[in-house]
């Protein structure tokens, strides 16, 4: 699961067990304001209302 919030950037969680979701990945820009993110096979889209679209390649490591 992908999900964002604003400064806090975008995070990469396993969420395979779901009482215990752990942090697989995150993205945090210099002055993150991320607030939406969409996955599209191997891109995370991750929208930031001050610098624009970021297009992110997923790491499937």
């Amino acid at each position: 699961m992908y999900l964002s919030h604003y400064a806090g950037g975008v995070r990469a969680v396993d969420i395979s067990n779901p009482s215990n979701p752990v942090q697989i990945g995150k993205y945090v820009p210099a002055n993150a304001n991320i607030w939406g993110v969409f996955v599209d096979q191997n891109y995370v889209l991750a929208s930031d209302m001050g610098s624009g679209l970021k297009v992110l390649q997923k790491n499937n490591k």
